[in-house]
């Protein structure tokens, strides 16, 4: 599950629009209401990822390298780049950051699912397979 900050900047930058009204954004993160994004906003304005343009608008803050750093991921792997943000693919990508092969049964058996994703999608995790031994995976 992505974090409804995190998921407001990737839809925002992957619409290449110039600026979005906050009932857009709220559409972005399925709220009911557009009262409930405003914490949101006030949130990623207060890190400064995002700008507030003279007419109620927001826009992306291109100067700020989180924002970059987001653009560049979208632009290698369009849509399947959502998985990269997800909070079980930290955890995951961490072990992997002490180890770059790391046995199945290393693992929780709740992150398989997610490792699998993570190959599908994004191709930074690949399974090793070898007869007569437990299936490992590499980054």
């Amino acid at each position: 599950m992505i974090n409804k900050d995190i998921q407001i900047l990737i839809e925002m930058a992957s619409n290449h629009k110039d600026s979005y009204t906050s009932d857009e954004i709220s559409g972005f993160i399925r709220l009911k209401f557009t009262t409930g994004v405003y914490p949101y906003l006030k949130k990623l304005l207060d890190k400064e990822l995002l700008l507030k343009n003279n007419k109620g608008s927001y826009s992306l803050n291109d100067k700020h390298n989180k924002i970059k750093d987001i653009r560049f991921i979208i632009n290698v792997l369009g849509k399947n780049s959502d998985i990269l943000f997800d909070r079980d693919t930290k955890s995951i990508l961490e072990k992997f950051s002490k180890t770059p092969i790391v046995i199945k049964n290393q693992l929780p058996r709740n992150k398989i699912k997610t490792i699998k994703e993570i190959y599908e999608k994004a191709r930074i995790i690949h399974p090793i397979k070898e007869r007569g031994k437990e299936t490992s995976f590499f980054i």
